[in-house]
């Protein structure tokens, strides 16, 4: 009973806080499972320029926990798809970001950076390896000036080489997270998929949907599953044909899941969210995502930033670094921007992502702390609307990840 009664608080704390989730500017836009959602009952709100769900009628608890216990459907129609063309693709990519290509085999994937001259981060991306062209996925909110940055970068140091970029306005983009998640594919692509592992990618057929998709074994949950990439045409057909896979009680194992569910899943998997954990002020040193940088490219270089990287990596360059933390009590959520004090009641930080873990059951989050009290175990306080609660500095992730490496 206590259980019910703190988590129906957190769901009605959630709604309350929910509008952190709403930013935009100008015109939106609609990916194109827009009818999809409203006729599924998903609350639509603003978001990264587009009409998003925020949470469907079970809730973004409800959905939360059904994406660790089974599997969860959002839609990430709106990050930006793209193809980099020519012989000359592996040397644009390594310039633009800190991939390692020559570390991936075809069908391999790597999460990777865009740095800026500053070497700050400018984005995150996903890029996977084929054997006539590089796969990439930019975030929604950046997609716009990372394509205007590589273009830029084209021109002025890569017009005589052979590299194109190719823009895939036309294409859906769902992802499919939880432990089940491998079963309903298995279904939908008949046959098995055992041998696909974490980060590599397949193009599937769905004999039902007569269409292949581009199956990347990878996510933002912390658990196993699916970043499906489909013709627009057929993205509704794709979630319904999802939704309708049952288990042997009749169950069914997908529900469809909103923002609100897929931002509390990245924070207890202890991921980053671009514009909060990581900006162009920030760089990879300080936001502890040196382990995207090979050896081979810390060596080497070559990435736009790398000399400004290289000063940040000296003893000492670098006075604050990214930590994640519980509350020790119960307390309101610290959200972003919330302060950070020591003992003594000074100002060591702040908080980039903050609310409540459903899978833990406590409140937490990430930030940025002066090294000092950086140390795992290091106790310290958040203020919230004028009142200190007490944290601890705790490693990452919150939860145990589902990856599956086979």
């Amino acid at each position: 009973k206590i259980k019910i009664k703190m988590l129906n608080h957190v769901i009605l704390q959630s709604k309350r806080k929910s509008s952190r989730f709403f930013c935009t500017a100008g015109k939106l836009s609609r990916t194109a499972l827009y009818n999809w959602h409203v006729a599924n009952g998903g609350k639509i709100v603003p978001f990264a320029g587009y009409e998003l769900p925020v949470q469907y009628k079970a809730g973004l608890m409800k959905e939360h926990i059904h994406c660790r216990q089974r599997s969860a459907l959002f839609d990430v129609s709106h990050m930006g798809q793209l193809k980099i063309h020519g012989k000359d693709r592996h040397e644009f990519i390594e310039r633009i970001t800190v991939v390692d290509m020559q570390a991936l085999k075809s069908g391999e994937a790597s999460l990777s950076l865009i740095t800026n001259e500053t070497g700050g981060i400018k984005d995150d991306t996903m890029i996977t390896r084929n054997e006539d062209h590089i796969f990439m996925v930019v975030n929604a909110a950046c997609k716009d000036k990372d394509i205007e940055h590589m273009n830029k970068v084209l021109k002025d140091e890569f017009s005589k080489k052979d590299v194109s970029l190719e823009i895939l306005d036309d294409k859906a983009l769902l992802a499919v997270q939880g432990p089940l998640s491998h079963v309903v594919l298995e279904k939908l692509f008949e046959c098995s998929i055992k041998e696909q592992l974490f980060m590599n990618s397949v193009i599937r057929k769905i004999p039902k949907l007569n269409a292949k998709v581009i199956a990347s074994r990878c996510g933002y949950t912390g658990e196993d599953g699916f970043e499906l990439s489909i013709s627009n045409d057929k993205a509704e057909a794709l979630a319904d044909l999802l939704m309708s896979v049952k288990d042997d009680k009749g169950e069914t194992y997908v529900a469809p899941s909103g923002l609100g569910a897929r931002d509390s899943l990245r924070l207890e998997a202890g991921l980053c969210l671009y514009g909060h954990e990581m900006d162009e002020t920030v760089s990879p040193v300080e936001a502890i995502l040196q382990w995207t940088i090979s050896k081979r490219r810390k060596d080497e270089g070559g990435f736009i930033g790398f000399d400004s990287y290289c000063e940040k990596r000296k003893k000492g360059a670098t006075t604050q670094k990214r930590c994640g933390y519980v509350y020790k009590d119960k307390g309101a959520v610290a959200r972003e921007n919330a302060e950070i004090y020591d003992g003594d009641n000074k100002i060591v930080g702040r908080v980039t992502s903050g609310g409540f873990g459903p899978t833990v059951a406590k409140n937490l989050g990430m930030c940025y702390v002066n090294n000092k009290h950086a140390k795992v175990d290091s106790e310290l306080q958040v203020k919230v609307r004028d009142k200190m609660y007490p944290i601890v500095i705790t490693k990452m992730p919150f939860v145990t990840p589902g990856y599956y490496r086979g």
